[in-house]
């Protein structure tokens, strides 16, 4: 994808559990930048969810991202459903280092996410 931004592609049937167990994977990753800018591809994903997961899923968030300078997140969504988990999502744990977009397209969140918007 593009330079620069950490892509995830989420497809199918989203559970909690594989979401925490993401969580936890990238709390380990070494070496990304610490302006973070992530891109979370959803278009094909149906997420199995409930606010109380959103808000346990959202707080898990901020702690793996807690050393990090900036997060920058662009959520692609496409069904309805999602868009609102996105929302939801977005609404929670903001922090004055946090940025959090959805986008329609690819095209419109990476120029996002690149600041070109």
């Amino acid at each position: 994808m593009e330079k620069g931004i950490f892509t995830v592609v989420f497809t199918g049937d989203i559970l909690f559990d594989s979401i925490i167990s993401y969580l936890d994977d990238f709390k380990n990753m070494q070496g990304l930048p610490k302006n973070l800018k992530l891109l979370y591809n959803f278009t094909n994903a149906n997420f199995h969810l409930d606010p109380v997961k959103i808000k346990i899923i959202s707080d898990k968030a901020t702690d793996v991202t807690s050393n990090y300078t900036s997060i920058r997140t662009a959520f692609v969504v496409a069904e309805p459903k999602v868009t609102a988990y996105s929302m939801l999502f977005s609404l929670m744990n903001n922090t004055e280092k946090t940025s959090r977009e959805i986008f329609s397209t690819l095209s419109a969140a990476i120029d996002w996410l690149n600041g070109h918007r």
